[in-house]
């Protein structure tokens, strides 16, 4: 896979506290990578970091394997990016935000696509002084996206969004990801993140704590079995006997098994099964991006 973006050893200080530690990664052509983690773990100055709108004390960022710096921008055509809120003129409209900031200085069909794509053609002539919150968010992802770049940086991009816009642009960065496009995504709405990435960065006081497939986080911690039976107290008492960890919930309604080797489930069922107690449903609850985002930073 063709490597889009490659950052190596990146440092920051402010002052005498390191803001950053030796961030390394990379994104391949096509990857949507979600930088993950709580406030103030890092995940803006990274993405202003290589963007160069904040300079770095040790580390190298390279676009398409060109090496990047404070001071040389000449591969910066190929990113495109919204960090934190959308920098706008309230003055001007949408479509004049879009023409200003287009190479060709027109709105041509990539950007008619997105605009259909995201909903904006009824409000794109207004002025942007009379935008909601959403309006200007979408307004910024269009600004990012419109220049059909090959790296595209977004901090936050469902922040002012409603639920159908949400859907929008997912559809939109899965589309664009299938044609080249490559992504990174910070967002604090996990649950529509983890719809979006393949591959996760979570990081915490400004380190990286792991680098890992969205499959591969899920399964950090624990998995539970659930189950309902005709005996619910004598399974999970038969459960306990055997060593298996387990708990009744909802006022007997359903047990809760700790599933912590690859047999687990074999034996939970031999156990139930040979004590002649009838399973009534069963289910796997795996880890969510949230709970295993919160057992990795904990």
């Amino acid at each position: 896979m063709t490597t889009i973006l490659q950052v190596t050893g990146l440092t920051k200080r402010i002052h005498k506290k390191i803001v950053l530690k030796d961030i390394t990664f990379s994104i391949g052509k096509g990857e949507i990578v979600g930088l993950v983690g709580p406030n103030g773990a890092g995940k803006t100055t990274i993405m202003k970091s290589i963007l160069n709108l904040t300079p770095s004390n040790k580390g190298d960022i390279f676009i398409e394997g060109e090496r990047t710096s404070y001071h040389h921008h000449s591969n910066f055509n190929e990113i495109g990016a919204l960090i934190e809120n959308p920098s706008l003129y309230p003055y001007l409209t949408g479509l004049d935000h879009l023409k200003m900031y287009s190479f060709e200085n027109k709105i041509d069909t990539n950007t008619q696509k997105i605009l259909d794509s995201l909903e904006m053609n009824s409000f794109i002539t207004k002025k942007v002084k009379n935008y909601s919150l959403g309006m200007k968010q979408k307004l910024g992802i269009c600004i990012a996206l419109i220049n059909n770049p090959k790296l595209v940086i977004l901090d936050e991009p469902m922040n002012g969004l409603d639920p159908k816009s949400n859907v929008n642009l997912r559809n939109l960065i899965i589309e664009l990801s299938k044609t080249g496009i490559s992504f990174l995504i910070s967002s604090h709405i996990l649950s529509e993140l983890e719809k979006l990435i393949t591959q996760v960065i979570v990081i915490n006081q400004g380190e990286i704590v792991t680098k890992t497939s969205l499959k591969e986080l899920r399964e950090v911690g624990n998995n539970y079995l659930t189950l309902k039976t005709s005996d619910n107290f004598l399974c999970s008492k038969l459960l306990s006997n055997a060593g298996l960890k387990n708990n009744v919930l909802n006022n007997g309604e359903r047990i809760q098994a700790l599933i912590d080797s690859p047999n687990s489930i074999n034996d939970i069922c031999k156990i139930i099964f040979k004590n002649n107690i009838d399973i009534i449903d069963m289910d796997r609850l795996s880890n969510d991006l949230e709970t295993s985002l919160l057992r990795l930073i904990d």
